[in-house]
């Protein structure tokens, strides 16, 4: 059986490598076919490849058929629409972030084609307004514009895409899937959970966390938050710096000042400064909650921004919390983590005890003061593999039973951590995604992947636990295993105020006369 499981696998990878080879060898094909048809054509668009500048709108009208063998597919923003060719038609229109793409700037592109789809997340983001002119103070402007999404939702319906593939595990998964998501979202457990480790982590700064005034404004970005957070900045430059890194904050100002300081300490240790140039699209980054959008980080550092006033209460205003959109901020900055988040603030989780909070300060809590902390849920194990559970750990192995409520058995061996998957109860909605998806994202996660069968749990189980316990590193051969169980203590003699000795003696004593 395992054969015919390994050999089902291999064959589905070889049939989506297969699958991209076709589509490259069609389309090779249907290009040169087309050049050796249209030879006026093809003549034009190499004059065009020769400037290195290529407008699609005149590509498209000197290359005709040939443009569109040329470029199936085309990818462009909502604001360069103009530039296509208005006579160009498309099979499909595919709406990327549509949640917050607005009917205004969709409109033509959706008109270029008889169907659509929009791909979009309503949690994170909604439509934002805009400015054609710049304004000194660009603070933020509520709106209620409907997005594509919604509408497109409206009229045929939507699909909702609920597994998490992030190999490090969700930062706050459970969080964000119990308080934003209605629990739709499945999450495998990472390897680390499993050894303890969190992705959260909070720093509460306790010198100078007061303002030293009572004027409006003072309790914002108080000069030791600053420093805390241009620390951390610079420890992740020297100790980490192939993970890119972005800070966030509730405050404009707050994050002008962070920039201004990393910058002077950049320029005082220039053996830092590749950092900040490396990355790419990840580019080290200190932005508000509200111009946060379509970016992601290996950790992100979130800074409140806001102290305490100088008789120690929470600011009243805590900036970019005070406005209708900050569930969503909340959730996109969270998301944006792909392996850790800090939040560094001047607050504890004392300062948010007492009930009647206003709003702004009961989405801060989440953060401050989380409940959220064991961010893995548990459920009824199987008994079959509770028996093999018993039989690991009399091995020396650690075991969890019904793991973060997706992983029927995880156990561990030192630094090695491995997912026991029954076939019995393999996760997922089709064959692909259990024998080969699921087990493919696990070992990604970190873990070793092990799949065991009812017939020989049934059989041989002290093999299965073997077999498993050396895989893991565990020396059974050269290490003797015991017969029996040890005895609990309340079968020893000397539970029963006994000596503990064998009474060979006495009874030898006592043995009768005609025993010789």
């Amino acid at each position: 059986i395992a054969t015919l499981e390994s050999d089902f696998e291999k064959a589905n990878e070889d049939l989506i490598a297969q699958g991209l080879l076709d589509v490259r060898h069609q389309l090779a094909a249907a290009w040169r076919a087309a050049i050796a048809k249209q030879p006026a054509q093809a003549d034009g668009l190499r004059a065009q490849l020769r400037t290195k500048k290529l407008e699609l709108k005149a590509a498209s009208q000197v290359g005709g058929d040939l443009y569109s063998t040329l470029v199936p597919a085309v990818l462009v923003s909502p604001y360069k629409i103009h530039e296509l060719d208005p006579a160009e038609e498309f099979d499909l229109v595919i709406v990327l972030d549509a949640s917050s793409t607005g009917l205004a700037e969709s409109q033509q592109a959706i008109s270029l084609a008889n169907q659509v789809i929009a791909f979009g997340d309503p949690v994170i983001a909604t439509p934002e307004s805009f400015d054609t002119v710049a304004r000194a103070n660009q603070a933020h402007v509520e709106t209620d514009r409907g997005s594509v999404f919604d509408l497109v939702a409206d009229v045929f319906g939507s699909l909702a895409i609920s597994r998490n593939y992030r190999i490090e595990g969700q930062v706050l998964g459970k969080y964000l899937n119990d308080n934003f998501y209605d629990s739709r979202l499945v999450l495998e457990p990472a390897a680390g959970q499993l050894f303890g480790s969190h992705n959260f982590e909070q720093i509460e700064i306790t010198e100078d966390a007061n303002a030293s005034s009572t004027i409006e404004g003072s309790t914002e970005s108080l000069d030791s938050e600053v420093s805390k957070v241009a620390e951390l900045v610079m420890s992740h430059a020297r100790w980490t710096p192939e993970d890119s890194l972005m800070v966030v904050t509730a405050s404009r100002t707050h994050a002008e000042r962070i920039d201004q300081l990393v910058r002077q300490e950049t320029h005082k240790q220039p053996q830092l400064a590749e950092f900040f140039d490396a990355h790419g699209r990840e580019k080290f980054e200190c932005v508000s909650m509200s111009e946060l959008t379509h970016r992601l980080a290996d950790r992100v550092i979130f800074s409140v921004g806001f102290g305490r006033t100088p008789e120690g209460k929470i600011s009243g205003t805590l900036g970019d919390f005070n406005f209708q959109n900050v569930s969503g901020w909340m959730v996109n900055q969270i998301v944006s983590a792909r392996k850790r988040m800090t939040v560094v603030s001047c607050y504890n989780f004392e300062d948010f005890a007492a009930g009647g909070l206003p709003e702004n300060q009961r989405w801060l809590k989440d953060l401050i003061a989380p409940s959220f902390m064991s961010d893995v849920s548990e459920g009824k194990a199987d008994p079959l593999l509770r028996d093999l559970a018993r039989r690991l750990e009399k091995l020396g192995l650690k075991v969890a039973l019904n793991f973060g409520g997706r992983i029927g058995l995880a156990v561990s061996f030192g630094k090695k951590a491995a997912v026991v998957d029954p076939d019995w109860a393999l996760v997922g909605e089709n064959w692909d995604e259990k024998l080969r998806v699921r087990p493919g994202l696990l070992r990604a996660m970190g873990w070793d992947y092990q799949r065991v069968h009812a017939l020989e749990i049934f059989a041989k189980p002290q093999d299965v636990a073997n077999r498993i316990a050396m895989s893991l590193g565990v020396d059974l051969i050269s290490r003797a295993q015991p017969l029996f169980e040890d005895r609990a203590f309340e079968d020893t003699s000397g539970a029963w105020g006994h000596e503990n000795d064998s009474n060979d003696d006495r009874l030898r004593d006592d043995k009768p006369p005609h025993w010789g």
